[in-house]
């Protein structure tokens, strides 16, 4: 992983918010857990080799 890809895992997996006097602690929400989710698998799946084998369907002209 990249620095940039630990920074964005880190930011996600610590807490949003801490208070110290209460000791209160707000998590990240559940969307922007999926959202680093999909975004990580994303980044993942377009440096492997199976990115480049994209099904694409060729109609030749005038037979549409």
């Amino acid at each position: 992983m990249t620095d940039i890809e630990d920074a964005i895992e880190s930011a996600v997996t610590s807490p949003r918010r801490v208070a110290s006097d209460n000791t209160s602690v707000d998590a990240h929400s559940l969307a922007d857990l999926i959202a680093m989710d999909k975004h990580l698998a994303r980044k993942a799946y377009r440096n492997s080799p199976a990115a480049m084998l994209v099904h694409t369907k060729l109609v030749p002209p005038g037979t549409a």
